[in-house]
């Protein structure tokens, strides 16, 4: 399946997936990536995103479930180490699967995101994950991590209105007006 086309290889696995045959889609989603030419094209990469993220939302929930896709995407992404790295929409359906899961939910949701953080980067923590790991926090009991992540979150809408106010009492910065386009 190394010369199949994009959107057959969605397909099949989609299909794979749909009758719950898991560990087949995986395998045949690993193959077909690790066959994949070494330059990325933007159509191969938002497929290859679209591919990950098909896999992760069609995943049970529970810890066990949530683990075996946390390997899953280790594995997808080392597959391919060219120009992959998780988004935030990974990331968000990763936590999925700890949503309706029992255990230390919350510590596995944080532990997860500071994680991914601290390796790509702070920008793959956004309003939505933020929101999932309260939503997480709240629904096992733990409101000191709900409301840290919930301050976090407010903090995230607070400075962009802040900087708005700042521009709004002192005014626009002064700009040099440049020479090009002036007359003589």
């Amino acid at each position: 399946y190394g010369r199949a086309s994009l959107h057959a290889i969605y397909m099949m696995t989609r299909y794979l997936l749909q009758i719950r045959q898991v560990k087949i889609a995986r395998a045949v989603t690993l193959h077909w990536l690790s066959n994949m030419p070494t330059r990325f094209t933007a159509v191969r990469r938002r497929y290859c995103y679209r591919l990950l993220h098909l896999h992760l939302g069609y995943t049970m929930s529970g810890l066990k479930a949530h683990f075996d896709c946390r390997e899953f995407v280790r594995s997808f992404l080392k597959q391919h180490p060219l120009g992959l790295r998780p988004t935030s929409s990974t990331l968000l359906l990763l936590l999925r699967s700890l949503s309706r899961a029992r255990g230390d939910t919350t510590f596995h949701a944080i532990h997860l995101a500071t994680g991914m953080s601290k390796k790509w980067g702070p920008s793959i923590i956004d309003t939505r994950v933020r929101r999932r790991i309260v939503s997480i926090a709240t629904r096992e009991g733990c409101l000191r991590a709900a409301r840290k992540w919930l301050t976090e979150e407010t903090r995230s809408y607070i400075l962009p209105e802040g900087l708005m106010l700042q521009f709004g009492l002192v005014g626009e910065p002064h700009v040099k007006p440049s020479r090009i386009g002036q007359q003589a």
